[in-house]
């Protein structure tokens, strides 16, 4: 992919390795992308300790076309490495979060979000060109309560391209009958974009360590649809540790839980181990 190479050459570099020069030029970008009055959309970048990957994500999203204007913010959830000095020399106006969890970190990005949409966005993910274009042309044709974006991951080497082809394969054929029924379900926090109003009256769950995507998503239900787009050619990319696993081990544990993707539960029922019980002490 040409549009993701020079965001992948400086991915998990060492912070010490970027030049004043590129942060200048990522700062240029930010600036006039922040200037414009009354942005449509709020980019909330969210990081929590990811120095080495945090620029490629803002360079990607600071080089986006789009004749829609919007805004770019940065959340900081209680980093303890230079996260916040690269938002700072990136140019990106940064808000600290100080209860920990990517749940609190995009609840902070959505209670400050300028724009009708608000885009949360993971720090170790880059973003095609288009990215910001196609989101808001998705909202603005259907009018949804939010746009779930097709993804991809970032692989090492032939062996994870290949694990990766297979797992793709099965992974849309799942969401895209996760998402007739239990929409919520098929929803990833890194390219799943809400109406900011709504958003603002449903709230993440900030006591959860995973799933305040899905329970979002499943708070929206309540005010329409949301919209799955399948289509977009450049798709954002992701660190995962799918292919750290077995293949074949993680499609039958999908299979196995197949019961849960097909009917939604009366009630949820939290699982002890993704309690956050303490939300300001590690």
């Amino acid at each position: 992919m040409k549009w993701s190479k020079k965001f992948l050459d400086i991915y998990e570099k060492p912070y010490s390795s970027f030049s004043d020069e590129l942060f200048e030029k990522v700062k240029a970008n930010v600036e006039r992308i922040n200037s414009q009055p009354n942005p449509i959309a709020t980019i909330a970048i969210i990081t929590y300790n990811d120095e080495t990957r945090l620029l490629s994500c803002i360079w990607s999203l600071s080089e986006n076309k789009s004749k829609y204007p919007f805004e770019i913010i940065g959340i900081n959830n209680r980093s303890k490495d230079n996260s916040e000095e690269v938002f700072k020399r990136a140019g990106v106006p940064c808000y600290f979060e100080e209860r920990k969890g990517c749940s609190a970190a995009r609840q902070c990005g959505l209670d400050n979000a300028k724009g009708k949409y608000c885009l949360s966005i993971d720090s170790d993910t880059i973003y095609p060109p288009d990215y910001v274009e196609n989101v808001v042309n998705a909202f603005e044709k259907t009018n949804p309560v939010a746009v779930n974006m097709s993804y991809n991951y970032i692989y090492y080497s032939k062996k994870d391209k290949f694990k990766y082809s297979i797992y793709y394969f099965f992974r849309n054929i799942f969401n895209r009958l996760v998402s007739i029924k239990r929409p919520e379900l098929a929803v990833r926090g890194f390219v799943f974009n809400i109406n900011t109003e709504l958003g603002r009256k449903v709230g993440y769950r900030i006591n959860i360590i995973r799933g305040e995507d899905g329970s979002m998503a499943r708070g929206l239900l309540n005010y329409g649809k949301i919209k799955f787009v399948r289509n977009n050619k450049l798709k954002p990319l992701s660190r995962t540790t799918i292919f750290e696993q077995s293949l074949i081990r993680k499609i039958f544990s999908e299979l196995k839980n197949i019961k849960r993707y097909i009917k939604r539960p009366k009630k949820i029922i939290d699982q002890e181990s993704n309690i956050i019980k303490d939300l300001y002490n590690d």
